[in-house]
């Protein structure tokens, strides 16, 4: 593996909202790099903030990030040998309050997602919420806390390092059913980015019932370019400029609810078009529900056909209009919010 292949942090947020980060990164940063790697906590996990401090009985949070890495085509320079980017996020109740921690993984590898997840979530997150209790017993007022959570994210990150490379395996999520309930088209072209929302009917009562599956239409239309940037503005700062990132997916959870953004792209002429579906596991004769398999290959050939995308709603979801919600200006997103997602 070439030095300068992997990106690695971690974020950690403790019970006063303060936020400690710790970024691991195999070649030397310059100090204007610095300057920019001390906000990136604040921008990777300012959603999760507004996720988790929305509504009470809607504690939304988003639990993964995925996003492919592909090359740009008219680049002459050396090609960054990196292949996926992802954004994991744990959150923990305890008698403190709420602790988060979340991590950023950028591999040359198409990574085993869960596996890292799995360390962030049930050892390294667990492993300093309960370190600071036995370490604060045991020193009470001499235990210095900036020491120890540093401490703990360093070693939080080479725990994350050492599974770098893990292949990926099947799991049983890939066989549950889900009901698509809306449709995102994502268009950039030279700088200028437009995003476009379907779903069902402002008076459609499908589109009250799925406010109980969902954070709020709003949420979900600004969610995957806002990542999407934010991942290539990082790529950037590691000076990886030879790449640009592709969402594949988001994955939310609300107390046992869940919810998969999947997303595909396709590039032709310097023009990316991609096209996401909103999904909820939901079950019932009403509602017609498929595997994440059929929703990928239906993506794949929405994308690949020469139609324009309000001709093949139908196949993703015959319930979901043709009326075309934008999000580019002030006034389209409060639309939404004041259309979309009222409740009666």
């Amino acid at each position: 593996m070439r030095e300068g292949d992997i990106i690695l942090g971690l974020f950690y947020s403790d019970e006063n909202n303060l936020i400690y980060d710790e970024i691991k990164e195999s070649t030397n940063l310059s100090e204007e790099m610095k300057e920019e790697i001390k906000t990136l906590s604040l921008k990777f996990m300012g959603p999760l903030f507004m996720a988790t401090a929305s509504e009470k009985e809607k504690m939304w949070r988003i639990e993964l990030i995925e996003s492919s890495l592909s090359l740009f085509q008219d680049k002459s320079f050396d090609a960054d040998i990196m292949q996926s980017f992802f954004i994991m996020n744990s959150l923990k109740k305890t008698s403190r309050g709420i602790t988060l921690l979340s991590g950023i993984i950028g591999s040359p590898y198409a990574e085993d997602v869960k596996v890292f997840y799995d360390k962030l979530d049930k050892y390294i997150h667990p492993s300093i919420n309960q370190g600071k209790l036995v370490t604060e017993s045991i020193f009470g007022g001499v235990f210095n806390w900036d020491n120890y959570i540093r401490h703990k994210l360093e070693q939080g990150l080479e725990f994350l390092n050492f599974s770098i490379g893990t292949s990926r395996k099947m799991y049983w999520e890939e066989s549950q059913t889900y009901y698509c309930v809306a449709v995102l088209e994502r268009i950039s072209e030279k700088g200028s980015n437009i995003t476009n929302l379907y779903t069902f009917a402002e008076n459609s009562e499908l589109r009250k019932e799925m406010l109980n599956y969902i954070p709020s239409y709003y949420f979900l239309s600004i969610l995957p370019d806002y990542y999407e940037k934010l991942i290539l503005n990082t790529l950037k700062i590691f000076h990886k400029i030879s790449i640009f990132p592709n969402i594949r997916v988001i994955n939310l959870k609300n107390n046992g609810q869940g919810l998969l953004y999947l997303e595909e792209f396709l590039l032709e002429n310097d023009i990316k078009k991609s096209i996401g579906l909103v999904l909820v596991p939901i079950s019932g004769d009403s509602f017609i529900t498929e595997k994440i398999p059929f929703y990928r290959k239906k993506l794949r050939m929405t994308l690949d056909r020469n139609k324009k995308l309000e001709e093949q709603l139908f196949d993703l979801n015959a319930d979901i209009e043709h009326k075309k919600w934008s999000t580019k200006t002030d006034q389209d997103l409060e639309n939404i919010k004041n259309l979309l997602d009222k409740e009666e």
